[in-house]
C-alpha cells in the first residue's frame, strides 16, 4: 500500500517535469525569403563547464516574441526589437531532466546576421544557463540574457 502511495505521488511531479520539456508545433512566420531587409538568427555553439555531458550538449530557438518556432536552427526576422527564448538540451543527462530555457533580447538591423551563443556550468538540474549575441559583421557580443533576469 505504501509503495502505490509513493507511486501517486511522485506521477505528478514527473508529468509536470514531462509538460516543462515539451515544445509547440511552429506557429511563428518569419519575413519570406526574397526579403532582404530580414535578418538571419542562428545558434552557435554551448561552452561548457560541465563534463558528464562530454560537451554533446546543443541549443535549438524555440519561440520568437512568444511565437513558437518548434525545435529551430535559425530564423528569419523583420528588423526591430525581438525576443529568442532558446532551449539548451543535454543528451547525456535528459534522465535527470537536464532541458532548460533561457530568453534574450536584442535589436537586429536590415540584413543582419546573429548568432546565439550559450554558456553552461556546474551541474544537472540547478546549472546556470547563459545566452551570448554576437553580430557576425562585427564579431561584437551586442547582448546577453542577464538583461532578462
Amino acid at each position: 500500500m505504501q509503495g502505490v502511495k509513493r507511486i501517486l505521488t511522485v506521477l505528478p511531479m514527473v508529468g509536470l517535469l514531462l509538460v516543462g520539456c515539451t515544445v509547440g508545433p511552429a506557429t511563428y512566420q518569419g519575413p519570406a525569403a526574397a526579403d532582404q531587409n530580414a535578418a538571419v538568427v542562428a545558434v552557435g555553439a554551448v561552452s561548457e563547464n560541465y563534463p558528464e555531458s562530454h560537451n554533446n550538449s546543443w541549443i535549438q530557438i524555440v519561440a520568437v516574441d512568444g511565437e513558437s518556432t518548434g525545435l529551430a536552427p535559425w530564423v528569419r526576422v523583420p528588423p526591430g526589437q525581438h525576443k529568442f527564448t532558446i532551449r539548451h538540451h543535454d543528451p547525456y543527462a535528459t534522465f535527470h531532466g537536464n532541458i532548460k530555457f533561457e530568453s534574450v533580447s536584442f535589436q537586429t538591423d536590415p540584413g543582419g546576421r546573429y548568432r546565439i551563443d550559450a554558456a553552461y556550468c556546474c551541474g544537472l538540474i540547478l546549472g546556470q544557463f547563459d545566452l551570448f549575441v554576437i553580430d557576425e559583421a562585427s564579431g561584437q557580443q551586442i547582448a546577453d540574457s542577464s538583461a532578462e533576469q
